[in-house]
């Protein structure tokens, strides 16, 4: 008995992508042949497929990912815990991939299991076909000043009162995020670091004012971001030496409301509408009728104005808000597609954090400034929680 793994699972994969793991058998030739997948999580037993050989190749193949999607999803932390850095448990998944093979022995359906195995890991990420194809965790392996954090943008504005993080692969040694402040010149103002304390997979580190402000300083001293501050920079660093991107947050006095959504890679985000904001509800509304002339206890029939034909017992009010943002590169218009397909998105209106049961709009055209000039983006949202002043 022999299974060969052809197509191991890929390591990190985005969870919302095909991860096929393929593999070959010497016994395909066994009256009633099947593979024998089965996932492990640890020592538990989450899932046992039975796949017939392809029958072309003869080879067996199943996609993993539409079994392990259950077993992710976000960790967000709102903003009254999240000051130092936090472990997003649910955002990665570790697992073990089982393979064997079943098939007729003197007539009898006979398993043979776990005649090869491999582990790997799943994140909760979802992206793009273009972006599937090229995707190497390796890019977000924090080993070297050329990789990423769990993100697309490495610039964008910020003000004082803003809150938010960065999420991060956490696989490689990163003892510290380092933070530089820059004055309107961009001269350096003062360097502040503060400890990788995440144990996880996937982590998140705070990156707005807001959360800097109450981080637990390794180098510096509190507060990081002041009105003296005009840009900040952020990288991981493995003991003094840099091993990100440098992440640039400009910092500016506009905002109005802040969009905070996942993005592709299952790590939070956020956006700012610093133009106009203009909120309004919409109402559903039911009725039932009845005879308006009402029958009295003293035998009479009660004529009057005031008496109700149609009585509404139903009224649901859900609240929206127009959002349009400043004008914005090429390179935001690309990203912010992200947001608007995002599954889990919450509104900062001051110092309220309020979750949104999501974008309105259905499409979203990435505008280009050598076509279009200057450009900035409209969009309508919808708050999660209905309000009822009647309710059947």
């Amino acid at each position: 008995m022999a299974i060969t793994r052809i197509t191991d699972p890929i390591l990190y994969a985005s969870a919302y992508n095909k991860n096929i793991i393929t593999c070959s058998s010497t016994n395909i030739a066994q009256p009633s042949f099947s593979f024998v997948f089965e996932l492990y999580d640890g020592v538990t037993l989450i899932s046992k497929q039975y796949v017939a050989p392809d029958p072309l190749y003869s080879y067996g193949g199943l996609d993993i990912n539409k079994i392990l999607e259950s077993y992710v999803g976000t960790n967000f932390f709102g903003f009254t815990d999240g000051i130092d850095v936090k472990d997003c448990v649910d955002a990665s998944f570790n697992f073990e991939v089982r393979i064997g093979e079943r098939y007729a022995v003197a007539g009898v359906l006979t398993e043979f299991l776990n005649l090869s195995n491999v582990t790997s890991d799943v994140i909760n990420a979802s992206l793009l076909q273009e972006d599937f194809i090229n995707y190497s965790f390796n890019t977000y392996v924090l080993d070297s000043n050329t990789k990423k954090f769990l993100t697309s943008d490495i610039e964008r504005y910020v003000t004082l009162n803003t809150q938010g993080y960065i999420n991060f692969l956490n696989t490689a040694t990163i003892t510290h995020f380092v933070v530089y402040t820059l004055d309107s010149s961009g001269a350096l103002i003062g360097t502040y670091r503060f400890a990788n304390t995440a144990t996880s997979d996937v982590g998140m580190f705070p990156s707005a004012p807001i959360n800097l402000n109450k981080a637990t300083l390794t180098t510096g001293v509190q507060p990081i971001v002041t009105s003296a501050v005009a840009s900040y920079i952020i990288a991981a660093e493995n003991a003094g030496i840099t091993k990100s991107l440098q992440y640039t947050f400009n910092v500016v006095d506009c905002e109005k409301v802040t969009l905070h959504f996942l993005n592709d890679l299952g790590g939070f985000e956020w956006f700012i509408f610093d133009a106009t904001d203009k909120t309004s509800f919409k109402f559903e509304k039911e009725y039932y009728k009845k005879d308006p002339q009402e029958l009295q206890s003293d035998g009479s029939i009660n004529y009057s104005q005031t008496n109700r034909e149609w009585v509404n017992y139903y009224v649901k009010q859900i609240k929206t808000m127009k959002l349009t943002s400043d004008w914005i590169s090429d390179e935001q218009a690309t990203w912010l597609r992200q947001m608007y397909s995002s599954p889990e998105i919450y509104a900062q209106i001051g110092s309220n954090l309020i979750a949104l049961k999501g974008i309105t709009e259905v499409g979203y055209d990435i505008k280009q400034y050598e076509y279009n000039d200057l450009f900035n983006i409209e969009l309508n949202i919808e708050f999660s929680v209905d309000n009822y002043r009647q309710r059947f």
